[in-house]
């Protein structure tokens, strides 16, 4: 079950529901994860949750209706995946 090993996937929403759930099964596919979203603490403990699967994961703090915080995404980003994004 390694569809996306080596592959670096972002999920937006990544906090409650369908995004939440997507990053996990990302990251049991094989896949590093980006978890972009509004509520630190579950971004932290969803980021936790991927490193205890076995898989890289990085949280972002963004609220993506805001277009300043998505402007900084990519910069406080590209050190961590530079030119890597599959997904």
């Amino acid at each position: 079950m390694d569809r996306f090993s080596g592959k670096i996937v972002v999920v937006t929403g990544a906090t409650s529901g369908i995004g939440a759930a997507a990053a996990v099964l990302f990251a049991k596919e094989g896949a590093s994860v980006v978890l972009i979203g509004r509520n630190v603490e579950r971004g932290r403990d969803l980021e936790s949750k991927i490193l205890e699967i076995g898989q890289k994961a990085w949280f972002i703090s963004c609220d993506v209706s805001q277009e300043k915080e998505v402007k900084d995404v990519p910069t406080g980003g590209a050190e961590l995946w530079p030119g890597r994004c599959s997904v």
